[in-house]
């Protein structure tokens, strides 16, 4: 479902609302990162390795999608725990929510 909205103070309060709901993270508010124990650990352990988080949505079925982008190779340096790795995306063991991750 895609929703255009063109009014500045609708678009504030549906964000509102959304960020109310921990649904939506707002790239600079780092509570208000949806998802599980593990996907915000592995979020915020990327983000203090230099990672940039370019992209994140939730699906009608409450799936997230993170895209975030950096060196790769600095992976191995996280816990892993609670994921399965594919290729560039580490999938959640709980929700199997996605972090999709961009080689710079």
């Amino acid at each position: 479902m895609k929703i255009i909205l063109k009014n500045n103070a609708v678009l504030d309060k549906v964000k509102d609302l959304i960020l109310s709901k921990g649904e939506v993270m707002d790239h600079s508010e780092h509570e208000h990162l949806p998802g599980c124990e593990p996907v915000k650990r592995v979020i915020e352990d990327l983000k203090n390795l230099g990672f940039n988080l370019e992209e994140h949505r939730v699906s009608d079925f409450q799936e997230l999608y993170f895209r975030i982008h950096g060196n790769s190779h600095l992976i191995k340096h996280i816990d892993l725990t609670g994921f399965q790795r594919v290729d560039n995306k580490l999938i959640c063991d709980c929700h199997w929510s996605t972090v999709e991750i961009k080689h710079i």
